[in-house]
C-alpha cells in the first residue's frame, strides 16, 4: 500500500470519529500517515504505519524526561481495525491508566496541549 493510500484510509477513519463529535487532525507531511483525535480534553495520537494490520494509538501527555510525551494504549502487537468515538474513549482510559502508573501529567485541555506545542498547525490540518 502506498503512503497516499494509507493517508486516505486514515482520513476515512478520522472522519468517522469526527462525525461522532471529536475534533480530528491529519498530518501535512507527504511521507507519513498519522493523526490526532481530541474531545477537547484528551489527545490520542493515531499511527497507521502498521496498515493493513490496523491503527496504533497513544495518549499524549505533558513531556518530561522521565516519562516521555505519551504512551501506547494497546500492548505491542495489538491494533484497532477502525477509529470511532468508542475506540477513542477506550484508548483514553487505557492510556490514562498507564500514564498514572508512569507518574505522567496529563494535559488539562486541547488548549493546554497547544500551548506546549505552538507549532502544531505547522504539522497538522484539521479535517
Amino acid at each position: 500500500m502506498t503512503i497516499l493510500e494509507e493517508k486516505e484510509a486514515l482520513k476515512k477513519e478520522l472522519l468517522k470519529a469526527k462525525s461522532e463529535g471529536l475534533r480530528v487532525f491529519i498530518n501535512k507531511s507527504p511521507d507519513y500517515a498519522y493523526g490526532l483525535m481530541t474531545d477537547g480534553i484528551s489527545m490520542i495520537y493515531v499511527d497507521i504505519t502498521n496498515y493493513p494490520y490496523g491503527f496504533t494509538t497513544s495518549l499524549e501527555y505533558v513531556p518530561n524526561k522521565a516519562t516521555g510525551s505519551g504512551c501506547h494504549t494497546l500492548d505491542h502487537g495489538y491494533y484497532y481495525k477502525e477509529l470511532n468515538k468508542g475506540i477513542f474513549l477506550e484508548a483514553v482510559n487505557a492510556g490514562k491508566k498507564r500514564a498514572f502508573v508512569y507518574g505522567a501529567e496529563c494535559y488539562k485541555s486541547f488548549e493546554h496541549y497547544l500551548k506546549r506545542h505552538p507549532d502544531f498547525y505547522r504539522f497538522y490540518r484539521e479535517l
